[in-house]
Parts: structure tokens; sequence; C-alpha cells
């Protein structure tokens, strides 16, 4: 192969390229015609590099000649078979091969194309130049000279039949044949394929292909759902539109090019559950009544589909659990005056049901449907609180009830030791007939779910003796049980068990969570000044000051010198220490109520009592008209008890 230029002969010399590439593109009629891509390769490069003057543009035009020829050939041979599909995919795909070895043998050309373009673009604008290679060229004349040709002269038959194939396989009229699978297919392809090159890949095919497409599947859906809906019940329907679904899912994967699957599945899902959604929501509450669980399900699978489809379902559903609560009360309504917890326990029966068979089997645990749920029991204390009221002696009612509703939190956050079994059963009861409104019971509730979720982990876990590490243990393992919450540790309230060692007998000490962090720092010190043991602890001097009295107290440490607790004395263990009891308790400093928070709550509720208590004396005052002659009476006594005198017509306040 000769590097050098040459002079060269166009004509000549395209000739004979002409004729190897007459041999490419119809290599099936030729089969005994071999090309020498070699002799190819040198065509082009001695075009190119011709002397004095190179034939790029010339050869560039004289190939575009040849491929628009080329191409109205295929178009002529397509039209010659009725069934245009298959020819097209013959043509397109020996088009398409032939394509790429022009591209390959065309390379340099397009090389030196670009070359000569930015040459010329930098010289006027400074720009990198942009030219459509030799494939892009083959690719835009086949669309014109077929695809579009096709179109316009014979009234779209290639987008019709190939809409028509897939068409009769979704009447179940499948090929056995799978090679018309892959010709409907390759054809379809082609409409990407050929545009690949350009800046919109899709334009193409959605503009000749894919609009045509879903407007015949929406009508093909919209005619099909008509007379489904009237012709089958509400269950056999959503069958069927649930089989629709998946088929037309399975075609669209099969024969459409990826960008188009989910507006064929969504034109779908819009004709067989959209355009009918009233129809179907109309048979929900029956569904949801006689548990039809099936069609419950199902039909909650066709909503999920769709934007908003699940609207209409939670408020049926949601409406359905009031009107079922409203039945269950009306049954128990006499006893309400006996025993206003029967109504809590029915609805608590109520909820739990519809939780356990519709929100998490049926609704797949939607927290959508469980607030839904919670909301329509919400709705059905709230209206009955009023007939609970209706007996005082029969419900908890506190003239204090803001306080109650301020402090009841603050004690059932305390450490779960502290409320045995029996006492979280009497404090649940007492929730479910307090005077509040559903929101503020349901927060004990919770608040229950939370101790007893405590005492289980508690159970589980073996903590160290170290304070720290035992917070830390237990933390990690709580996080692992429970991804997502936050554990929040209220020290205060915490307690723990030390033993102690190295004494007449083995004792065991159950003591306050900061008692225990004050005595476990002895372990590795024998004496310690009080300032130590705040700066070792965080505490502050008075709360170490109290915690170290309740030693002292037992005779557990010892003070040295003066037996009053300073900021400077010092501590230490008393090795003689000595008990009764094996098991000591000892009594926290007072930790539990914060009184400063005491105070303003208190002082909180007494000027917003005082405000009331003025509004209610202005509205009232208007009513009162006392006698006249009680008026004069209380005069008279009030001056023989020489507070007033008469003076003229007035009386005088005597001080």
């Amino acid at each position: 192969m000769s590097l050098r230029g040459k002079s060269v002969d166009f004509k000549v010399v395209f000739a004979s390229f002409k004729v190897d590439l007459e041999s490419v593109y119809n290599y099936s009629k030729s089969k005994s015609k071999t090309t020498s891509s070699i002799s190819l390769f040198q065509l082009v490069f001695d075009c190119c590099n011709a002397t004095p003057k190179p034939f790029i543009n010339e050869l560039t035009e004289a190939i575009s000649n040849f491929l628009t020829d080329q191409c109205t050939i295929c178009y002529n041979e397509i039209l010659l078979n009725t069934h245009v599909v298959t020819s097209y995919a013959f043509q397109w795909e020996r088009y398409e091969k032939a394509t790429v070895f022009l591209s390959k043998v065309c390379e340099y050309l397009d090389r030196m194309r670009l070359h000569k373009a930015n040459m010329k673009s930098k010289s006027r604008s400074g720009r990198k130049a942009k030219i459509e290679s030799i494939q892009g060229i083959a690719y835009a004349i086949w669309t014109k000279r077929v695809i579009k040709r096709i179109k316009l002269e014979n009234n779209n038959i290639l987008v019709v039949q190939l809409i028509e194939s897939i068409k009769n396989e979704r009447n179940f009229d499948f090929s056995k044949d799978i090679s018309v699978d892959m010709i409907i297919k390759q054809s379809i392809t082609s409409f990407v394929e050929v545009n690949l090159l350009t800046d919109n890949p899709y334009k193409l095919y959605i503009e000749e292909f894919e609009n045509f497409y879903i407007e015949d599947l929406k009508e093909y859906y919209r005619n099909e759902t008509s007379r489904n809906i009237l012709s089958l019940d509400i269950s056999s329907y959503m069958k069927k539109a649930a089989k629709r679904l998946t088929e037309e899912a399975l075609i669209s994967k099969k024969y459409l090019d990826p960008s188009s699957f989910e507006r064929a599945v969504k034109e779908c899902e819009c004709q067989y559950i959209s355009v009918h959604a009233n129809v179907i929501n109309s048979e929900l509450e029956s569904m949801i009544e006689y548990e039809k669980l099936d069609d419950c399900q199902l039909a909650f699978d066709l909503f999920s589909r769709i934007p908003n489809g699940l609207d209409e379902y939670l408020k049926i559903f949601e409406n359905f659990v009031i009107k079922k609560g409203k039945l269950i009360l009306e049954k128990i309504s006499p006893a309400i005056l006996r025993d206003p917890t029967d109504i809590i326990e029915s609805l608590i029966k109520l909820q739990a049901n519809f939780q356990e068979v519709f929100c998490y089997n049926t609704f797949k645990k939607n927290l959508k449907f469980i607030s839904s749920l919670d909301k329509a029991i919400g709705i059905l204390i709230n209206e009955t609180e009023h007939e609970i009221k209706v007996s005082e002696e029969k419900c908890v009612t506190l003239n204090l009830s803001e306080i109650l509703a301020r402090y009841c939190d603050l004690l059932l956050k305390k450490n779960n030791k502290m409320l045995k079994s029996v006492e979280v059963d009497v404090e649940e009861k007492m929730a479910s007939a307090v005077a509040c409104g559903y929101e503020y019971t349901s927060k004990l509730q919770r608040m229950f779910t939370d101790i007893s979720t405590s005492a289980d982990l508690n159970t589980k876990f073996q903590a160290t003796h170290a304070v720290e590490k035992s917070i830390e243990k237990f933390t990690k393992f709580y996080l692992r049980q429970h991804s997502g919450r936050k554990l929040t540790w209220l020290h205060q309230f915490s307690k723990g068990d030390i033993r102690l060692l190295d004494f007449d007998k083995k004792y065991e000490i159950n003591l306050s969570l900061f008692q225990m962090c004050v005595l476990t720092l002895f372990n590795s010190n024998s004496k310690l000044s009080v300032k130590e043991i705040s700066d070792s602890t965080s505490l502050g001097t008075e709360e170490i000051k109290k915690i170290l009295k309740t030693f002292t107290e037992i005779k557990l440490i010892l003070i040295e010198g003066d037996k009053e607790i300073k900021s400077d004395s010092i501590c230490y263990i008393n090795t003689k220490f000595k008990s009764k009891k094996i098991k000591v308790k000892i009594s926290s400093a007072t930790q539990g109520e914060n009184q400063q928070e005491n105070d303003s709550t208190r002082r909180a509720i007494d000027e917003d009592r005082n405000l009331l208590l003025q509004l209610v004396i202005e509205q009232v005052k208007s009513k009162f008209k006392p006698e006249i002659f009680a008026i004069k009476k209380s005069i008279e006594s009030l001056i023989e008890k020489q507070f007033l005198e008469r003076k003229g017509d007035g009386y005088i306040y005597i001080s």
C-alpha cells in the first residue's frame, strides 16, 4: 500500500470503487464476488491525497449519490413483498452491515473532511467544526429515502404492519416462529439505530413509531376496557386488568425500545385503572365488609400503580372502620355507665383485627392505611368521649387536669425498674379511663409500649461492671435491636447493684447511678477529695455532698477530720464496714423532681386560671343583683363593728 500522493483520474478510480461497494451492499446477490478491503482503503487514500488537488469533496458527494441510489433500490424491493416488515428487516440488516463496513473504509476520508472543516472554521470564528460522518450520511439517506417515503407514499404501511403484528400477539395470536419476533424487533430498533449519530437519537423513533404505537395502544385498551367493565363483575375485571398489565409489560420488553416501556405500561394502567376507578371504588366497601381479601389486595395493587390512586381507597377504608366501630359501640352503650373501659377494649380489639387482617397482610404494612386506621379509631374515641364523662364516679376526673397532663409524661419516663408489672397494668387502666382526648391517651399507650420494650431488652442484656462501658454497650445493643429510634438516658432515675468485696461479707448494695459513679471511683483511689469527685463525675459540689452524706450515714465512706462535708474534705472507704443485711439499699438524694420546674408549672397554671376566673366574674357580675334589704343589713353590721360610720348622706371607712 503506497502512502505517497499521486495523480489520480477520479472517474476511473471511483468507477472501480463503486463496483466494490455494490458487491458489499448486495452481498447476498453476488456471493461469488470477493472484495479486497485493502484496495478500497488504498482508493480512498489516493483520492484524499491526489496531486495537484485532492478529491475529498468529490469522493464524499459520489459516495452520497451511490447511497441514494442504493436506498432507492432497497425501497423498491421492500414494496415488492406484501409483508413489508419482513422485507424491510432484511434490507435494513444488509444496508446497516454494509454501512458499518463503509464507515471503516472511509475513516481516513472523515478525518480529512474534519481537518479541512476545522481550518475553515478557525479562520472565521475560532471554533472547532462538526461534520457528518459517512456513516451518518448513509443513515440520513436511509431515513429520507426509505422510512419517510414509505410513510408518505404508502400510507405508513411499515408502522401499520408493525403495530398490527404486535396487536395480533396481544389478541393471543402468538407466532410459533421465533424469527418473526426477531424481524419485528429488528424493524422497530432500526428507528433508533438509524438516528444514533445525531444530537437527538430518539427523535425519529418517537415521531415515526412510538407516538403511533401509543395512540393505537390507547384506542385498543379503551375499547377492551369498555367491553369488560360492562360484561364482567369487578373481581373478574380486576383480575383481567392485572393479567393485561403483566402481558403488556412483557410485550413492551419484547419488542419496544427500553425508553418506551414506561410510557406503554402507563397508558395501559390509565385505561384499565384510572378511567374506571370510580366503578372499582364503588365496590370496595363491599369487599372490605365481607372480607374478600384477595379482591381487596388486588385493588390495592392496581391503585398503587397510578398517581394518587389510593386516596379514595383510604377514605373508603377509614369510613368503613368508623361505621363498624359505631355499630359495636351501639351494642355496648348501655354498659357505659357500669364500666367505660368496655368501649376502649372493644375499640382496641377492632383496631387489632383490622390491623392484622387488612393493614399488615392485605395492604402489605402500607403506612398510609395504618395511619388511616389510627385516625378512624381516634374519631370513634373522641365522639364517645362525652358519654364517658356522664358519670364522674366511674372515671378518673381531676380538678387539676393541667397538672396531670404535664406530670404524667414525667412519671412514665422514669426507669422501668420503678414500675412493676402490676403497676404497669394499673397505669394502663388509668390511661384508658382518664378524661383526656384520644391524642393524649394514645401518647400514654405508646409510653407503655416503650416500657414493655425496655423490659424485654433488659432481660436479654447482661451488663458489665463498669458503668460507662455498660451504658455504651447497652446503647449499641439497643440501636441494633431498634434501628431508627433515639435512646435517651435518664440517669437521675437509674438504679444499679454493686458487690462489695474485701469486707467481712460479700455485700450487695442497691443504689442510684449517681451514687454508683461516686462509689466506683474508690476502686482505683484510696482517698479522694470532694472536688476531685466532682471533677470526675461532672456533678456539682452540692450534689456530691448529698451523695456522700448517704454513704456516711451507713458508715461506708468516712470523712477525715470534721464530720461536716466541705469542698476540701477528704473521703475514704471504711474497710471495717459492717451490716446485718447482705443486701443493703441506700436511699438516694432527692432527684426525682425538679422543684424549679414544679414551681414554674404551677405558676403558669395559676396565671392561666386567674385570667379565666376574671373572665368568668366579668361575665356573671351583671347578673348578680343583691336585694336592698340585704345591703342595709350588711351596712348596719359594719357600723356596729366600727368599720363604718355615717356622715351626712354617706359613709366613712374607719381605719
